[in-house]
């Protein structure tokens, strides 16, 4: 039996886009006892003529909208064929199926970043929430026709 409608999907790399720590105590001291508010970015690229697809996933942890970390990366995924998975209407990209898993890679990569790169400080005990990868993508969807990149704030547990 013929397996024609096969997609394969390859993480092809994982690159810093921009990283910031401030480490404010003061700051930080003002939003116990919940900790900062975290919010997230995102933006999405196609390259069909190399089968690339770019989820750049950004987080921010902020109190009184001053940010203490700033964390974002490039997620590249090499996706054959990728003309079934991608349409893109004027400046609207759709993909279908895989943007969960997508958003899935983004979300634990970026916790173990956060994770290493907050070690020894007063943000260490701060790690990325569990995020609903269902309700990140859907806030995505809802916002895509508005702008090319979006960003909302989520509450900390």
């Amino acid at each position: 039996m013929r397996q024609d409608n096969k997609i394969q999907v390859r993480l092809v790399s994982v690159s810093e886009v921009k990283f910031m720590l401030n480490l404010d105590e003061a700051l930080l001291a003002k939003s116990e006892p919940n900790g900062p508010n975290i919010g997230f970015a995102h933006a999405i690229s196609v390259n069909k003529e190399e089968s690339m697809i770019t989820l750049i996933f950004g987080v921010q942890y902020a109190v009184e909208k001053t940010p203490l970390l700033e964390c974002r990366y490039a997620f590249t995924f090499n996706v054959n064929p990728i003309d079934a998975v991608v349409k893109i209407e004027k400046d609207k990209i759709e993909i279908k199926e895989l943007m969960p898993h997508f958003i899935n890679v983004a979300i634990g990569t970026m916790r173990g970043i956060i994770v290493a790169k907050t070690a020894g400080t007063s943000l260490a005990k701060y790690p990325l929430p569990m995020l609903d990868a269902q309700a990140v993508l859907h806030s995505m969807m809802a916002n895509m026709q508005r702008s090319e990149e979006h960003t909302s704030e989520l509450q900390s547990p």
